[in-house]
């Protein structure tokens, strides 16, 4: 725990010399460009810190040992980290036991795989990398054009993939969402508004099945084949 604790506050003390902060009153007078491009130039590593105040234990081990607070959930991947940075993370490992000891202690869990790309993206090869996901949850399609330096849409074009292929500085061209991307983030922000209201994601001409430990569903979120989305069991054969 202390090494931890440690390590997560030399990051916070580089970052702050990074950007010319003396105090939490400085860094708060940084533009938010400015921060995140000198998080990305440390290369830092985001992660929780079991500090023994706000979190006593990792937080999927509090959740397999029943120590949470007990709720619904929905659970996913992005087809783009199942090779890299779900294992990297070790979320091949502990989705099934969370999962599990979820559903065993009364909840519903509710999972899926994203695999869409946006329309212009899709035909230069890119993959649903970590957080493309977001942008169609919150109905983001509109406003897909370069940020600035580090931003949302700029760092999936530059994960894996894209990155082997593409310049940061030269090569970026905005992602262009087609009718299937806008029908497909139409039907996820519903289907999580329907989650919020009475705990069901499923919407008309979408049954989206519980998880079970047996058959481990999970809804498959993308705008191709013939039945969009589609239900899939066998959640952990992803990884």
């Amino acid at each position: 725990m202390y090494l931890n604790r440690l390590l997560r506050k030399a990051d916070g003390n580089s970052l702050m010399e990074a950007i010319g902060a003396q105090s939490l009153e400085d860094a708060q007078n940084v533009s938010a460009k400015d921060i995140v491009a000198a998080y990305n130039d440390l290369g830092i590593n985001s992660s929780f810190v079991i500090d023994g105040y706000y979190l006593e234990d990792a937080p999927v081990d509090s959740i397999i040992s029943g120590n949470y607070n007990k709720c619904d959930l929905i659970f996913g991947v992005n087809e783009g980290e199942v090779s890299n940075l779900a294992p990297m993370q070790g979320i091949d490992q502990v989705s099934a036991p969370m999962l599990n000891a979820i559903t065993e202690g009364g909840n519903s869990v509710y999972a899926y795989e994203f695999a869409q790309v946006p329309g212009e993206w899709k035909s230069a090869g890119f993959h649903a990398v970590h957080s493309m996901d977001i942008a169609y949850l919150f109905g983001a399609y509109d406003n897909s054009e370069r940020f600035y330096e580090g931003g949302p849409w700029e760092q999936q074009f530059l994960f894996w993939d894209a990155g082997d292929s593409y310049d940061q500085a030269n090569d970026y061209f905005s992602p262009e969402m087609d009718e299937d991307d806008l029908e497909l983030t139409s039907d996820i922000m519903n289907m999580w508004v329907s989650f919020a209201a009475d705990g069901d994601p499923s919407i008309d001409g979408v049954e989206w099945t519980k998880w079970t430990t047996d058959n481990e569903d999970y809804i498959f979120l993308n705008s191709e084949g013939e039945n969009i989305p589609d239900m899939k069991t066998g959640f952990t054969g992803l990884f």
